[in-house]
């Protein structure tokens, strides 16, 4: 029986995608503090490489959460490298072969900035939903930290063009919503988007 095609992803240099990339069979990614240190590390440099900036993230332990804004070079490049480095190395490290993330990785554009604020909460809440810590502030690995720092500092501020975001409730916000097609220009807003004002209801 033959199967459909996938459909190519959507692309343009300054889109936002929300991306998740899961063990197979639900097998845990980061076995320490070790593998995750590495991780990030393999983030850092892909990311700098291929221009793109993380908006924010979250690692779990059989999953983990990008929130990325691209360049020109696509999603589906720099998902690739990132996923097959850190499987060469993890396989390196723990003295075992095959796979180790599913087939493919999970991602969805973010067509507005409502979208994104709530996404932006999303991720960092995902280590409370799982009952893994009381606080996404008590949680090492994601970038929640980062953006109370930056507050604190005086760094996040509210760019004027921006519309007033409301966040819904938590449990209304669907992370993986069927994209629409995308139609001219408008379609491109939240790539300019200014995030740091998008973010200030990580707070809770």
């Amino acid at each position: 029986m033959c199967s459909m095609p996938r459909a190519p992803r959507i692309h343009y240099p300054g889109a936002v995608y929300h991306a998740m990339a899961r063990g197979v069979d639900g097998r845990e990614i980061f076995s320490d503090d070790q593998d995750r240190h590495h991780f990030m590390r393999i983030l850092t440099h892909v990311f700098r490489e291929m221009d793109a900036q993380r908006l924010a993230y979250c690692l779990m332990g059989n999953h983990f959460h990008l929130a990325v804004k691209v360049g020109i070079t696509q999603l589906s490049i720099l998902m690739q490298r990132i996923l097959t480095s850190y499987s060469l190395s993890f396989n390196h490290r723990h003295v075992r072969t095959g796979h180790l993330f599913q087939a493919r990785y999970k991602a969805v554009i973010c067509l507005d900035n409502a979208y994104l604020a709530a996404l932006i909460r999303y991720i960092h809440g995902n280590p409370v939903r799982a009952g893994l810590t009381k606080s996404p502030d008590l949680w090492r690995w994601s970038s929640y930290a980062e953006y109370i720092r930056s507050e604190k500092d005086g760094m996040i501020k509210s760019d004027g063009d921006l519309p007033t975001i409301n966040i819904p409730d938590e449990s209304s916000f669907n992370p993986w919503p069927i994209t629409p097609k995308l139609s001219g220009s408008s379609s491109r807003r939240v790539g300019e988007i200014g995030v740091k004002s998008a973010v200030l209801s990580t707070k809770k």
